[in-house]
């Protein structure tokens, strides 16, 4: 969700509607956007995986190092988008407990 935002090119989760036999006609690239994020999280939840950092034993605390490991020494991370350590750490403070 944090890089469809405000992203240009939504071409990648728009593909992936095809993944998930996604109707695409009428509806708006954006709307179309989040019922793939939709989908993604029921196919994820379907597999019995975590749905946020608290449930995989994360602390509050651990955001900072979290952040530091993700970054590697670059300035930056992301294929899709540029993230930078504040990126991250939203993304992060986001999963933390949904």
């Amino acid at each position: 969700e944090y890089v469809v935002k405000d992203a240009d090119n939504l071409s990648k989760f728009v593909a992936l509607a095809d993944v998930f036999g996604i109707d695409k006609n009428g509806i708006s690239e954006k709307e179309l956007v989040n019922k793939v994020i939709s989908e993604c999280r029921k196919f994820f939840d379907g597999l019995g995986m975590p749905d946020n950092l608290q449930k995989v034993g994360a602390k509050i605390e651990d955001i900072d190092g979290m952040v530091v490991s993700s970054l590697r020494g670059a300035d930056k991370i992301g294929n899709f988008k540029d993230l930078y350590a504040s990126d991250v750490k939203n993304i992060l403070i986001n999963a933390f407990g949904k």
